[in-house]
Parts: C-alpha cells; sequence; structure tokens
C-alpha cells in the first residue's frame, strides 16, 4: 500500500499539494523567463520537499506546516492591501491625477499636437505654413507636478528651455539633444542636468524636447546645431521609451531628414513665422493662474476665455467630479493589484511597476530592422557633427524598474548591450549612468517619485550632470570652476 494508504485523502494534504504546485509553477515560470538557477532552485526544491510533507509527513506535522501556510499567506496579503490602499494609493493617486490632467488639456489644446499624439505630420497650428515641428512653440508656458510645489517655466523663443540670449551666441560649447529628461522636466529652472553643466560651460544650449524620440531628435540635431557647431554633442537616450519610439515613429518627413543629406526645413530662419501662427498664452488672469498652479498646463486665449466664463463653483464641480471619477478607478486598480500580491512579487524581483500610467512597449519586441534604424540614427548624428569637427558624448539614462525587477533588467540588458557594442564600432563614446547609479545607498531619491519612477529628482539631474562633467573634460579644454 502506498505512502497515502487506504487513508482518505484529508483537505490538509489537497490544500498543502495546492501550495506545492504553485511553487512549481512559479519555478517553471521563472525558468521560461531565463532567471538564475540559485532563485529558480529555491522554489523547485520547495516546491518537492513541501509535496512530500504532503505525502509521507503525519497528520500533526501536516497541520503545523498548514498552519504556517496559511499565517505566511495572510501576512502577504494583509501586508499587500494595507500597502496598496493605504500608501501606494496616495503617492499614485497624485501621480496618475497629474499625468491625466496635463495629458488631457495638452490635447485640447496647450501643446502642439506632435506632442500629444506622436504621429501627427503637421500641427495645426503650422499647416498653414507647411511645417513639421521639431520643437514645442515658441516663448510657450509649461509646468509639471511630479515634485510638488508645481513648477510653470517658460520656454524660449524656438521653444526649448535656454536662458536668454544663447541663440546669440556664435558658437556653442555644448547642445543636449534627448525628450524630457534632457529637457530637464519637473525641476526648477538651474536645478536640471542641462543647466548644471551650463554652468560650468556657459555657452551649453538646450535642445531637448518632451516626448521627443531619436528619430525626431536627429531632425532638430541638423535643424538648429550647424549653425552653432558646438563642440561638444550630448545626446541623452531614456532606457525607458527611446528603443520602443525610435521604432514607432517613422513620419516619412523625419525619415528624409535622415536619409537626404540637404534636406532641412530651415526652421530657424523661418522662425519668425513660426512664431506669428504660435498660441500666445495668457498667464495674467488670476483665475487662470489659479488653474494653472493647481492643473498644471500652458493657457491658450481659447482656453482662458472659457475658463473666464465659469464660476468658481462651477470648476469645483468639475474638480470633484474628476477626483471621485479617479478615486473609484484607483480603488479597482488597487484591489487588482492586491490580490496578484503585486507589491509583494515587485519586492522580491519578480514584477514591475503594474501602476505605471504608461506601460513601454518591450524592448524584446525590437526587430533587426529596428535597430537598425537607430544604428542608422546614431551613424548619421555622428558624421553630421563631425562635420564642424565636433564631438558626441552618448549618455545613456537607465529606467528605474532595472533596480527593482529582475524580469525588467533582463528584458532591457541584451538590448542595452547591443547598443552599446554598435557605438564603440561607430567610435562612439558613451556613458551609462547604470554604472553610476547602482549601489547607491538613496537610488530610489534620484527619481521624483522614488521606486515608481518618474522623471529625476534634482539630486537624479545633478548625479546626471556631474558624470557628463567629468567626461567633457577629457573632451573640451578646461571648463571654467563650478
Amino acid at each position: 500500500m502506498g505512502p497515502l494508504g487506504g487513508e482518505q485523502v484529508n483537505l490538509d494534504r489537497i490544500v498543502i499539494f495546492a501550495f506545492a504546485t504553485g511553487l512549481l509553477l512559479i519555478g517553471a515560470f521563472l525558468i521560461s523567463r531565463n532567471w538564475g538557477y540559485h532563485f529558480v532552485a529555491i522554489f523547485l526544491v520547495s516546491g518537492i520537499l513541501l509535496g512530500a510533507f504532503g505525502v509521507y509527513a503525519n497528520r500533526n506535522i501536516r497541520m503545523y506546516l498548514l498552519i504556517v501556510l496559511v499565517a505566511t499567506s495572510l501576512s502577504f496579503y494583509s501586508f499587500e492591501f494595507v500597502y496598496q490602499f493605504l500608501v501606494s494609493a496616495k503617492e499614485d493617486g497624485q501621480m496618475i491625477a497629474d499625468a491625466r490632467v496635463d495629458y488631457l488639456v495638452a490635447k485640447k489644446e496647450g501643446r502642439p499636437s506632435f506632442l500629444v499624439n506622436p504621429d501627427a505630420d503637421v500641427d495645426k497650428n503650422y499647416a498653414q505654413l507647411g511645417i513639421v515641428p521639431v520643437a514645442d512653440f515658441p516663448n510657450n508656458i509649461m509646468s509639471c507636478g511630479e515634485a510638488p510645489p508645481r513648477l510653470v517655466r517658460s520656454l524660449d523663443s524656438q521653444g526649448f528651455r535656454n536662458p536668454a540670449g544663447i541663440w546669440g551666441n556664435s558658437r556653442w560649447d555644448i547642445a543636449a539633444i534627448g525628450d524630457s529628461f534632457a529637457q530637464g522636466y519637473c525641476v526648477p529652472d538651474g536645478k536640471d542636468m542641462v543647466s548644471l553643466i551650463r554652468d560650468v560651460y556657459p555657452t551649453t544650449t538646450n535642445l531637448g524636447n518632451f516626448a521627443s524620440h531619436p528619430l525626431r531628435e536627429f531632425a532638430t540635431l541638423k535643424e538648429y546645431a550647424p549653425a552653432h557647431e558646438p563642440k561638444l554633442v550630448i545626446w541623452f537616450f531614456y532606457e525607458g521609451n527611446d528603443f520602443s519610439q525610435s521604432v514607432s515613429h517613422r513620419a516619412d518627413l523625419f525619415l528624409r531628414y535622415l536619409r537626404e543629406p540637404g534636406f532641412t526645413q530651415n526652421l530657424v530662419e523661418r522662425g519668425p513665422e513660426l512664431l506669428a501662427v504660435a498660441p500666445k498664452f495668457d498667464s495674467s488672469d488670476q483665475l487662470v493662474s489659479q488653474l494653472m498652479e493647481q492643473a498644471g498646463f500652458a493657457v491658450s486665449p481659447n482656453l482662458a476665455s472659457r475658463l473666464r466664463a465659469l464660476s468658481e463653483n462651477d470648476i469645483q464641480r468639475i474638480n470633484e467630479v474628476s477626483f471621485a471619477r479617479h478615486s473609484r478607478q484607483t480603488a479597482r486598480l488597487d484591489l487588482s493589484l492586491a490580490l496578484k500580491l503585486t507589491e509583494v512579487r515587485r519586492r522580491l524581483g519578480l514584477a514591475g511597476h503594474a501602476r505605471s500610467n504608461v506601460e513601454f512597449p518591450l524592448v524584446a519586441n525590437i526587430t533587426d530592422e529596428d535597430f537598425n534604424l537607430l544604428a542608422e540614427i546614431m551613424r548619421n548624428s555622428r558624421d553630421l557633427i563631425g562635420t564642424w569637427d565636433g564631438t558626441m558624448l552618448f549618455v545613456y539614462l537607465p529606467h528605474v524598474r532595472r533596480y527593482f525587477s529582475r524580469s525588467i533588467s533582463a528584458t532591457y540588458d541584451p538590448v542595452r548591450t547591443r547598443l552599446f557594442d554598435t557605438l564603440a564600432e561607430l567610435g562612439i563614446p558613451y556613458i551609462d549612468m547604470d554604472s553610476t547609479f547602482v549601489g547607491r545607498d538613496n537610488l530610489q531619491e534620484l527619481w521624483a517619485y522614488g521606486r515608481r519612477g518618474g522623471h529625476f529628482s534634482e539630486e537624479g539631474y545633478e548625479v546626471v550632470a556631474n558624470a557628463v562633467l567629468a567626461r567633457a573634460a577629457t573632451i573640451l579644454s578646461p571648463p571654467r570652476t563650478r
């Protein structure tokens, strides 16, 4: 007679076998994701041992084991529900609300359409000129609320974040290219990494732009840099979405920048035309200013006039309805994540941040053709900068989730390695900020939302600026004392 004998299979055995099966399934899943064998072995061996106890142990031992398993499960779920509903919901509620408010108002009329819909070829404000913009509206007003208090800042005459007078310099020390990280999103003027670099190299110019991507960034480089021949061009590449965006945004006009050597829209020379058709932003009205401070968006004349027609009670009601809707959505999200032990799994490195407002496509889906396009952008950028004897420096900005999820880092690492190999073949020097970030005691403090990411905090931007300045000192003439 087998180990179960003629004894009836008790409920305690069934529960123990269920736990054992779960551990074995987790182990099998980790094998499929190419995790390290030490970590996988923990689940496989635990599942086998637990199953053996269920078969061979006497009833008293099985009952003690069952109590331990149930108590452990209750502990995990208690932690999960407390975290999701009392801690995470409060933090993420502000993050998601900020992102949605900024996006929805921008979509309405506060930003160029290409910043809201990256597939839009011609912004409605520029359509009459037959121009596809590569930057924000000239003299625009932008704001961000990742790290309170909400910031409102102005852009320059070309739609970039620079101090007055920067375009009057005949030659720049440094030009910075990139997306919102390069732009210095969500920190005050002077605290972003390009401003910190400018403290040392005074004619450093920021050509970064919110929601940009590598193909548009090459167009930006081609339009704005040649007239000023920057000695060093710093290309900030964000791991979180630049891989996927270099694949997904291939408007014909931007491909012309890449593949037609002489192609340009002459955006600098046509600056007065762009300024004439761009919306004029008005933040002088008290009510509009208050709304800007609370919701964080640029106010165009049409939107301003409609807002002035609303009473303060109307506006308060709109805010209450929006908050109530968001609260219901957040509660459903909390319950779903809690039931799946999302936070417990994340802290064990088994899950990413499922709460993220934007889920980036996995870089594992990038094909050889996709990667070749990115390599072509890098090659053409190097060659363009070389026409005025400038140097290109590539700076790789890691995604926060790689430090708190092994599956995320395992997904990004192969593509990152391939990118670095390509840069080495092209002779483009690069900085991998991961090597600077990893091992820091206060790692999560480098991002505005900590483990949830967002853009860099002031400290994060400073860490990047210091790394860039150290490398720049080996390329340029001795800098001004900082």
